[in-house]
């Protein structure tokens, strides 16, 4: 008597059982080299090959347009860039070098806050590439919260150039938005939101650049431009 058929035969479709339905359960590997030459008829292998290299060519330009980055772009000798008001006008000309613009009023308790410390150092750290610039938003006068485009507090301004890293968006410059509550506080919602736009993946943190970043103070100097504070 004839072997009965084995299953996986009979459970395959009927262009492929009329291909390899000939084998038998006892030549089960003569299935698989069946199958094995049908799929390399679908899925030829130099165009997978060629799919390939033409990603691994991708990745390797990425890499080497972020390197250019990192040599051209210097980094503060301190993780967080304190920047006064008065020092801001120079970023709004850049072209180049990626950063984050923190504002946040000095004098909210929240923004004195060990936490917010920390979020910023997270922050700073898991993004080598971006210089994070921290500013006291009570030092704003209007005209320099116009320049930024800023409405409400607090609030980040990333500069990432378009095109750098696959960006395809039309602009260079992103403001905070808070989507979905989001919580200007919460390191992963502002992490996520610089990966979004800049299309880098959060490093590894736990070896800081530099000692612990302090946590803001207050300047002293609040102009109340009547920006609408979030949280």
């Amino acid at each position: 008597p004839q072997p009965t058929p084995h299953r996986g035969i009979d459970a395959m479709p009927r262009y492929l059982r009329s291909r390899c339905g000939a084998f038998n359960a006892w030549k089960l590997p003569c299935v698989v080299l069946c199958l094995a030459a049908h799929c390399a008829a679908a899925f030829p292998l130099d165009g997978l090959w060629q799919g390939f290299v033409s990603w691994w060519r991708g990745s390797a330009a990425e890499s080497d347009e972020l390197a250019e980055i990192r040599r051209s772009c210097p980094m503060p000798e301190s993780l967080v860039e304190e920047r006064a008001v008065s020092s801001l006008e120079e970023l709004l000309s850049e072209e180049r070098c990626p950063f984050v613009a923190a504002f946040f009023s000095g004098a909210s308790l929240l923004s004195q806050s060990v936490d917010l410390a920390s979020t910023e150092q997270r922050l700073a750290e898991a993004f080598p590439l971006i210089r994070y610039v921290r500013v006291d938003a009570d030092q704003l006068s209007t005209r320099i919260a116009t320049q930024w485009d800023i409405s409400f507090l607090p609030t980040f301004v990333v500069f990432w150039p378009k095109g750098l890293n696959g960006n395809t968006s039309k602009r260079s410059w992103h403001h905070w938005e808070g989507k979905n509550s989001a919580s200007p506080y919460e390191y992963h919602a502002v992490a996520d939101w610089i990966s979004r736009i800049t299309g880098l993946h959060p490093a590894n943190f736990s070896h800081p650049r530099a000692g612990p970043v302090p946590p803001r103070r207050p300047s002293g100097t609040n102009l109340q431009l009547g920006l609408t504070t979030g949280w």
